[in-house]
């Protein structure tokens, strides 16, 4: 996974691998998860919304299965 930037006041950067449907958050307090079986539709959803922070709290949070990757 090759990691994005972005500017939320939550989120510092996301990535995205095709083939596992894996989403990739890194979150400004220092966290990393990766979310399952997220859709490319998902994921380009994401990245054009206005608020990524609100996007991934209403669509991604409590939709898909994680696992903490750090801290």
């Amino acid at each position: 996974m090759e990691w994005q930037e972005v500017e939320s006041s939550s989120l510092k950067a996301i990535a995205y691998d095709k083939e596992t449907e894996t989403l990739g958050i890194k979150f400004n307090n220092g966290g990393i998860y990766h979310y399952f079986d997220v859709s490319m539709e998902v994921y380009q959803e994401l990245l054009n919304a206005e608020s990524l922070g609100r996007y991934f709290l209403y669509n991604i949070r409590e939709c898909y299965g994680y696992r903490k990757v750090k801290r």
